[in-house]
């Protein structure tokens, strides 16, 4: 897994779990849409990044749309 979502993963508070299959992680509904609105953060902040608009910016779209507040 990239190590950003394993940053944004303990971020949200999601705990591992070790199977014979391998490690996972686990959440909670409350953590799954922590980690999700800090995923759509992130895309929103790179967005900005890459753009110059004054106003109503590319990352305010995104986080409008998936319903993420300031």
């Amino acid at each position: 897994m990239n190590e950003k979502f394993k940053q944004l993963a303990l971020e949200a508070k999601m705990a591992t779990a070790d199977f014979d299959a391998g490690s996972y992680y686990v959440a909670t509904p409350d953590q799954m849409q922590k980690l999700c609105e800090l995923i759509v953060r992130e895309c929103a902040r790179l967005a900005d990044e890459e753009t110059s608009l004054p106003y109503d910016s590319y990352g305010e779209k995104i986080k409008q749309n998936f319903g993420v507040e300031q």
